[in-house]
């Protein structure tokens, strides 16, 4: 978890406390992958690894925030009813709730930084697509 500003990090543990499984962040392993171009962030929550989009790192804490959290949520739900849960289910939902975020799964790109918008311009030349999207977590 080293990559991630350690502000942003403090977070986690009040997170975890109040969600019901402490000591969490101990557990969990955060890194930046430059490869995702696709998606702000990636959980795997039976290994407790969580990727983020490496551009992330220039964008406002905020939205980092948010972005971990949402993944954070994924390890934790998993933690506490184990694989019958849907990703973006109620228990999910109601994690982002008691964290103070909104429960989506999408950011429109017009509420991106515009590092964001860059990377979503370039996706969608690749892709040879001219509507504007919205970007998933994972």
């Amino acid at each position: 978890m080293q990559d991630v500003a350690p502000h942003l990090l403090a977070a986690v543990p009040g997170w975890a406390e109040a969600w019901g499984v402490p000591g969490l962040e101990s557990r969990l392993s955060v890194c930046f992958s430059r490869r995702m171009t696709r998606s702000l962030g990636r959980c795997h929550p039976e290994r407790r690894l969580i990727r983020l989009a490496s551009w992330l790192r220039e964008a406002p804490d905020v939205l980092l925030a948010e972005v971990l959290c949402h993944e954070v949520a994924h390890v934790a739900v998993h933690e506490l009813h184990g694989r019958d849960c849907r990703p973006h289910g109620s228990e999910w939902k109601a994690l982002m709730r008691t964290a103070g975020y909104p429960a989506r799964t999408r950011i429109p790109e017009g509420q991106l930084p515009p590092i964001g918008r860059r990377i979503a311009n370039l996706g969608r030349k690749r892709q040879g697509s001219r509507r504007k999207r919205s970007w998933p977590f994972g």
